[in-house]
């Protein structure tokens, strides 16, 4: 036994100088989304280690900025992260992403009801809260086969540049991103105009891609004043016929839209 408690406590000195790497840093946000702003933070438990990180966009080295205590941002980041020590070789890159919103929904009207199984309160879409990988956390509203409209309104009018629609992509648990979105507002007669839209321009190969529970889908829209907005989403449609549920309607799930 004490053969055995000397092997484990050297382990760290066996190491030295061997090639050796680190795992990543952890990377906590307070909130995915957020209005004001977001305080990140980071953590790595080895004696003389050290966390380097950017905001950029630019991978961390070990000549990026050293995290010393919580960082507080007030635009939309994704912030990457090492561990290094100078015995080891540096770790692989950890991130986190968060998104600013500049505009919150007043109040939510599903036209499209979602699946009675994943029912949260439509101002889910519009909470700040994300959706975790557990569909039924209550933050996540399910839909399966349906184009789903979505019409949310604002106490002021406002202008913004781009929607973001928060979704996920788990194609083994047959859930799929949307295939178009399209946002509207009213003209002076009332009738809906398009402001925007987005459409798949290449079909998405399936059967490699990872579960991803923070899939965001951007939305280039033309300016204009409006205190009134529609949005259409239009799903996969039928599963492919090489997947296991060939023919059946492909599920959609939505957490969050937010307004930039």
């Amino acid at each position: 036994m004490k053969h055995l408690l000397f092997i484990f406590l050297s382990l760290p000195l066996l190491l030295k100088g061997q090639e050796y790497r680190l795992a990543p840093p952890k990377i906590y946000a307070d909130s995915v989304f957020f209005l004001q702003k977001a305080q990140v933070t980071m953590a790595f438990d080895l004696e003389n280690a050290s966390i380097h990180f950017s905001t950029d966009g630019s991978l961390p080295l070990r000549n990026s900025p050293q995290y010393e205590k919580p960082l507080v941002l007030n635009a939309s980041a994704t912030v990457q992260a090492i561990s290094d020590h100078p015995d080891y070789v540096p770790s692989k890159n950890a991130s986190v992403q968060v998104i600013k919103a500049e505009y919150l929904a007043d109040s939510v009207r599903l036209v499209t009801r979602p699946d009675s199984s994943y029912r949260a309160a439509p101002a889910a879409l519009c909470d700040l809260q994300k959706g975790s990988r557990d569909l039924r956390d209550g933050r996540w509203l399910g839909f399966r086969g349906d184009t789903v409209l979505v019409e949310m309104t604002f106490a002021k009018p406002l202008q913004c540049r781009q929607v973001l629609i928060s979704t996920a992509s788990d194609p083994g648990a047959w859930v799929f991103p949307p295939r178009r979105i399209e946002v509207y507002s009213p003209d002076k007669t009332g009738k809906w105009q398009l402001l925007g839209d987005w459409a798949v321009r290449k079909e998405p190969g399936w059967k490699n891609q990872p579960a991803d529970y923070g899939f965001y889908q951007e939305v280039g829209l033309k300016q204009v004043e409006t205190r009134r907005i529609r949005i259409k989403i239009i799903p996969y449609g039928k599963l492919p016929a090489e997947h296991p549920g060939a023919g059946a309607p492909a599920w959609l799930f939505l957490d969050e839209i937010l307004f930039q």
